[in-house]
């Protein structure tokens, strides 16, 4: 049976005391994007990291296989599709949510601009 790389960061996550929210707090991004890297058998190994740093722990001691063992840094070389398409998934993520703070950001100014001189100001 494969590891369920996402169940044993979650795992770990809960017992060290962190909540999901703080993590996606410290990492700048939504709890939704946290909760959909854990649901993946092998989540982005750039996100795993990430969650590491938060929770001040190493996952290369957990899974040596997804590190190179000289840097202790993500393997990047490891030429896996499935990590390869998890990259993806996480840069995907990291940009729609940039995407939609950037649309929270508009709406505001649109919304000072119409209080500030009227319906005339800006016209969507």
């Amino acid at each position: 049976m494969k590891k369920h790389y996402g169940k044993l960061v979650n795992q770990i996550i809960r017992e060290k005391g962190h909540t999901f929210q703080s993590i996606a707090k410290n990492l700048d991004i939504d709890k939704k994007t946290v909760l959909s890297w854990l649901r993946e058998a092998i989540p982005p190994i750039a996100a795993i990291d990430r969650i590491g740093k938060v929770i001040v722990h190493n996952f290369a001691a957990d899974f040596p296989e997804l590190y190179d063992q000289n840097t202790q840094r993500p393997d990047k070389l490891s030429g896996d599709t499935a990590n390869e398409e998890s990259e993806k998934a996480f840069f995907r993520e990291k940009y729609i949510a940039l995407l939609e703070k950037y649309n929270v950001h508009l709406l505001k100014i649109i919304q000072n601009c119409r209080a500030e001189y009227g319906e005339a100001c800006c016209r969507t």
